[in-house]
C-alpha cells in the first residue's frame, strides 16, 4: 500500500493498524483495522483498498475474544 496525501495538510500519511474489537454475526472478535493517519491532525482515513483489507480481516483473520472473569 502506498502512502496517500492528507486532504488537510497535503503531507504523506503512513498506513497504521491497531487491534479492534468487532461484533460480527452476533459474536465478538478482535481483528486488525488498517487506516491512514494524518500525523498533524490525528484524523484517520481509509480507501476502498483498505476497506477491502479490513473486511478480509473480519472474514478470515478474526479471532474470538477470550472471556475474562
Amino acid at each position: 500500500m502506498k502512502p496517500i496525501a492528507s486532504p488537510y495538510t497535503g503531507q504523506e500519511m503512513p498506513v497504521k493498524s491497531r487491534e479492534q474489537a468487532i461484533t460480527f454475526r452476533g459474536k465478538q472478535f478482535t481483528a486488525l483495522h488498517y487506516f491512514y493517519l494524518c500525523e498533524t491532525t490525528g484524523e484517520e482515513f481509509t480507501t476502498a483498498e483498505l476497506d477491502e483489507l479490513n473486511l478480509q480481516e473480519i472474514y478470515t483473520g478474526a479471532l474470538p475474544q477470550q472471556a475474562t472473569g
